[in-house]
């Protein structure tokens, strides 16, 4: 209540475009939103009826399952971040609007192809590994996706490399790759060994 019983009020300017204040402010708790902001990288993966836990740390690091209720569908273009909201229900009102929350939301991503992620090199923008052809380390450019708990997902490779205003030509990956988990100091062409046993 921001008012009391003899206080003048003044209705809001016209013309001008002011605007009144409010007199009162009802906040209905019976639910709450969770407001969550979602890094660029993992948006992709977060839909409506996402399972997510919610964390609050003023009720003694209580956890309150839920859902993704809905999202802004767009990037905040500034933070590079997708905004969704969880509702949760809040029926004995232990939960306040304003308090602090940390959430997790789960997010499935079912048959994929993945790498472990020391298999995976970062150059600047390009991205690649290392594949075994005829017995050599062959570097090749790859396109990946999501990346979680040491795997990273992998999409594309470049057979064929670009040239001048040409993209060069890339293939889906197939499963039957070799791969060099851990690819060190190791230089384009090298002679490799593959260790008997070892895929």
């Amino acid at each position: 209540r921001n008012t009391n019983p003899g206080h003048l009020l003044r209705p809001a300017a016209s013309g001008n475009g002011g605007k009144g204040e409010p007199l009162f402010v009802v906040e209905r708790i019976d639910t709450v939103r969770i407001f969550v902001e979602v890094p660029e990288a993992d948006a992709v993966a977060v839909r409506d009826g996402t399972p997510a836990s919610v964390r609050i740390p003023a009720l003694g690091g209580r956890e309150i399952q839920g859902n993704v209720t809905r999202s802004s569908s767009s990037l905040d273009a500034r933070e590079r971040t997708l905004r969704v909201e969880i509702d949760l229900r809040n029926p004995e009102g232990k939960l306040r609007p304003g308090m602090y929350a940390y959430a997790v939301i789960t997010v499935a991503h079912p048959n994929v192809l993945t790498l472990p992620a020391t298999a995976v090199v970062k150059q600047g923008d390009q991205v690649f590994c290392y594949q075994v052809q005829e017995d050599k380390a062959v570097r090749t450019a790859i396109k990946v996706g999501l990346a979680s708990g040491g795997l990273v997902e992998v999409l594309q490779k470049q057979t064929k490399a670009a040239k001048a205003g040409e993209e060069g030509t890339w293939e889906d990956f197939t499963g039957e790759e070799r791969v060099i988990q851990s690819p060190g100091t190791l230089a384009d062409g090298q002679t490799v060994i593959v260790s008997a046993g070892n895929p």
